[in-house]
């Protein structure tokens, strides 16, 4: 969710997708991926009838895997 001062909350990771990865891994991954991209990020707040509004939306965030 976007708050209407563009500060977001409660942000949720749907789904991730790693290879060779354990589930301990996995979980710890979906946290920090939670914590540290999106939980920082500020957008323009949606806005109805010229109102800043809170708004729910998906954002993909995608990590090019190197190796």
């Amino acid at each position: 969710m976007v708050r209407s001062d563009g500060t977001v909350a409660d942000a949720r990771v749907l789904r991730i997708s790693l290879l060779d990865a354990a589930p301990d891994t996995e979980q710890a991954l979906k946290d920090a991926v939670q914590k540290s991209a999106v939980d920082g990020w500020r957008f323009s707040p949606a806005k109805k009838d010229g109102v800043a509004v809170p708004v729910w939306f998906m954002v993909t965030v995608d990590y090019d895997r190197q190796r």
